[in-house]
């Protein structure tokens, strides 16, 4: 599997009791019920582990109680400490209700109603005003705001963006 196939769901911060349990702070807002009895991806050594999740439980708003299946003790719990927990793509995509990170948006096509094609979004950056797409466009950077007046839709199934850019806000790069 490619690296990109994987969207970073948070890290494994510390142990939590006795039998293994772990604190988890979750960088992405997914539904409880989409994330138990799920598989999750915990990167150790740069492998990506797959691990069954038995127990969840919030505790705090992005702090989440879990238990994973076959860590049965607090040495091996330990061990997975400080690791970041991934999902596979495909289990997110099927589900309208997440909140996918920005980083999931990468690769994604981004078409304009009236311009059509502009490119491939290459960045989300997170700025303190809005965040903002960065797309390449025949090798030119196009920034537009990542926002919901502009997105008109996004379809996770065919990796598109559909938006309605601020009339001259492309033609400004692109000339």
């Amino acid at each position: 599997m490619e690296s990109n196939d994987f969207i970073c769901l948070g890290k494994l911060v510390k142990t939590c009791g006795f039998q293994g349990g772990l604190l988890a702070v979750f960088e992405a807002k997914i539904p409880l019920k989409k994330l138990k009895k799920a598989f999750v991806f915990v990167e150790i050594e740069h492998e990506r582990v797959p691990f069954y999740i038995t127990a969840l439980e919030k505790k705090h708003q992005n702090l989440y109680y879990l238990v994973l299946e076959d860590v049965n003790s607090e040495e091996h719990a330990k061990k997975l400490a400080g690791s970041s927990l991934y999902l596979h793509r495909e289990q997110l995509e099927k589900s309208e209700d997440v909140k996918l990170p920005s980083e999931a948006y990468l690769g994604y096509d981004v078409i304009d109603e009236v311009k059509g094609f502009i490119g491939k979004t290459s960045q989300i950056m997170d700025l303190p005003q809005q965040k903002i797409m960065q797309i390449i466009h025949e090798g030119r950077e196009i920034l537009i705001p990542f926002h919901k007046s502009i997105i008109r839709k996004i379809n996770k199934a065919s990796k598109q963006i559909l938006i309605k850019a601020p009339e001259g806000l492309i033609d400004f790069y692109i000339k």
